[in-house]
């Protein structure tokens, strides 16, 4: 909703009001009692302040690290975080580009494989390339997709995907760029069961304190929001 301020600046109302969250509390209590209390049962907000997220998880998840190959050569720190329950996964990847690696001599060793940059711009097109270089391995690795566009979450922007696999299990991926982090989400379900957006549509980013942080989608990416109002033409490029 956007509302106009007695200064006359115009502000978009956080989505996260009070509407909203009586509207997913409802949502939650309807999935519960349709689906039986196993469904509920279990789940949990896991949060890392370490990569500043929260997302909910059926029971503590593993945690698994390793490095990450870029696609222009680099290699960067990486986490998978994952619990399985049957024949169903839950995983959360987080590929962390926030160090200097554009300094390494890993980039340095490197010979030019573009014509309109230089060896050390590779780093910029290994981190901004990751999201659709992992949707592309992906749909690759899938039988058929049934779904692919644009989303965003909590104000940042990312892509969503489902795909049938060979062995005819469905995986509903989402995959957000944010604070030079991509963060890749992944449930892998049989086609029978029900779609998990109790886990999906979880993710949230946290500041240093654990409490979500407040961002504001724009034509420029996703900024914070400050307190108080936003002209008009940042919230709608007018």
């Amino acid at each position: 909703m956007t509302s106009k301020t007695m200064d006359g600046y115009y502000y978009h109302e956080p989505v996260g009001g009070p509407f909203m969250r009586v509207l997913r509390f409802c949502l939650f209590a309807f999935l519960s009692s349709a689906l039986g209390p196993s469904f509920a049962q279990g789940w949990s907000v896991y949060a890392d302040q370490e990569y500043f997220f929260s997302i909910n998880f059926l029971g503590e998840p593993e945690i698994r690290e390793f490095d990450y190959e870029a696609e222009y050569g680099g290699t960067y720190p990486a986490r998978v975080y994952f619990t399985e329950d049957g024949q169903s996964l839950y995983s959360l990847t987080v590929i962390d580009f926030t160090d200097n690696y554009y300094l390494s001599d890993e980039y340095q060793a490197l010979p030019d494989q573009t014509d309109d940059a230089p060896v050390e711009r590779l780093w910029l097109y290994d981190m901004r390339g990751s999201m659709i270089r992992e949707a592309a391995k992906l749909q690759q690795q899938s039988s058929e997709v049934l779904y692919d566009a644009w989303h965003h979450i909590n104000q940042v922007e990312g892509r969503q995907l489902v795909v049938t696999n060979p062995d005819q299990s469905n995986t509903y991926a989402g995959f957000y760029l944010y604070d030079k982090r991509l963060y890749f989400l992944k449930a892998v379900a049989p086609v029978s069961s029900t779609p998990p957006g109790l886990f999906q549509q979880s993710l949230s980013f946290i500041d240093n304190e654990g409490d979500p942080r407040i961002l504001l989608l724009t034509s420029e990416g996703s900024i914070p929001r400050a307190e108080g109002s936003i002209p008009l033409d940042v919230c709608t490029n007018r």
